[in-house]
């Protein structure tokens, strides 16, 4: 009897503890949150720690979620200096709790996983704060060119460009990994920002003549470049349409000549916008005479709105009286002048200035002119028999003067000049006052 009545005992002991324990599993089963979705963000976001809570492998609150950092461990990449420890969140998840996570990855990869960020998807909470990895950027107006100070391969910020300052991109590196190949490359700072975390400050640089090559470097990998710049301007506009360098060549007076018939105008002419003409410079002496790191303007024109005036017969001008200047007529250096070579071109319709007139007098080499001295229509000779001549000087005023104010319309202008002395004598390669 006592025997029976234990072993119905044990049996029923069992069977409680069997319940017991049925109940304790279904218990731990409820415990766990369930996935009601998980997906890629539409665009990932940069973001940063708080340390409230930890990284998972999974949901925190999922079966078999582990740590991949802790709090703490958080707490110490959050204020890190390191580009590298910036963050990246590219997926989102939610649970049967309403409870929202995000899947997130240090730049260098060694922290990736699962983190609380809140009850919405409308904005970061719990772990995860919003985070820009760079600030303070703004636009930089600085007509300098520069160029890479050690143009070579090694990733340090410094020896080419990138398309992002390092590390504030995820997976964003170089433009090109070696820049030697662009070591002579004009660069012009056009922007300037500094990274979040290591407070290093960065400047973009335009390449003038490889669009391929602009970036971001650290300021500081710059240095002058030795070269002049032309800005290609639309007349009446005022519009900017292209932006070259031309590397300097120090010349007369450590100055470059880019508006004479030479290799540097070969390039001006070469950046003029297709369908377009130039119709004059900012500065023609300017052009002459380029000093190192300095810029002009030449100013264009399209192609069917531009009248060029060729030169027409050559008048002394005096007392808004005018007189043509006959015979043989000749330059300072003592040849008979050409005037084919005077071409003043504008947009059709628009007034004849006399800054392009005496632009095209002097890349004529027409500015000072010496014609035979006249007396009653009769040429004068010295003692010794030589012919005298006067020196005349080209007089745009009176040019536009002569001709009433033109405008782009006619093919051909008289050209006004200003009679000097009245005594001079032709060597072999000039004049001399006698």
């Amino acid at each position: 009897m006592k025997s029976h009545l234990k072993a119905s005992l044990f049996v029923g002991m069992a069977a409680l503890g069997f319940v017991a324990a049925a109940g304790s599993i279904n218990a731990d089963a409820a415990s766990y949150a369930k996935i009601t979705s998980n997906s890629t963000m539409k665009s990932s976001v940069n973001v940063n720690w708080n340390a409230s809570n930890a990284l998972y492998t999974k949901a925190g609150t999922l079966k078999g979620a582990k740590v991949v950092a802790s709090k703490n461990t958080l707490a110490d990449l959050k204020d890190s200096n390191k580009g590298q420890k910036n963050v990246l969140a590219y997926r989102v998840a939610t649970t049967d709790r309403g409870s929202v996570y995000y899947k997130v990855v240090t730049f260098d990869g060694k922290y990736r996983g699962w983190i609380y960020g809140g009850k919405s998807t409308s904005k970061f909470a719990g772990g995860l704060v919003k985070y820009n990895t760079t600030k303070d950027t703004k636009d930089v107006t600085d007509n300098t060119l520069y160029k890479l100070a050690n143009a070579g391969k090694t990733n340090n910020g410094k020896e080419t460009t990138y398309k992002a300052p390092a590390w504030s991109k995820y997976k964003v590196g170089r433009t090109v990994v070696d820049g030697s190949s662009h070591a002579k490359d004009m660069l012009k700072v056009t922007k300037e920002t500094t990274t979040s975390r290591e407070g290093q400050k960065w400047v973009y640089v335009e390449d003038q003549t490889d669009a391929k090559f602009s970036g971001w470097v650290l300021d500081g990998a710059l240095v002058k470049a030795n070269a002049v710049t032309v800005k290609y301007v639309e007349e009446g506009t005022k519009k900017v349409l292209n932006t070259i360098s031309i590397p300097f060549v120090a010349g007369k007076n450590d100055t470059m000549d880019i508006a004479s018939a030479n290799d540097a105008n070969k390039l001006v002419l070469n950046g003029i916008p297709e369908g377009y003409k130039y119709t004059q410079w900012s500065s023609y002496n300017d052009a002459l005479a380029m000093k190192n790191n300095s810029e002009v303007t030449l100013y264009v024109v399209k192609d069917d709105a531009l009248v060029s005036l060729s030169a027409g017969s050559l008048y002394s001008v005096e007392a808004g009286k005018s007189s043509l200047i006959q015979r043989n007529v000749y330059n300072e250096s003592a040849k008979a002048i050409d005037k084919s070579k005077f071409v003043v071109k504008g947009s059709k319709g628009t007034a004849v200035t006399a800054e392009k007139l005496e632009a095209a007098a002097k890349a004529a080499d027409i500015t000072t002119v010496y014609a035979p001295t006249l007396v009653n229509n009769d040429v004068v000779k010295d003692s010794k028999g030589n012919l005298l001549y006067t020196k005349y000087t080209f007089d745009a005023k009176g040019t536009l003067s002569i001709n009433n104010n033109p405008k782009f319309s006619d093919s051909s202008i008289k050209l006004g000049y200003t009679a000097g002395d009245t005594n001079y004598v032709k060597g072999t390669t000039g004049f001399s006052n006698k």
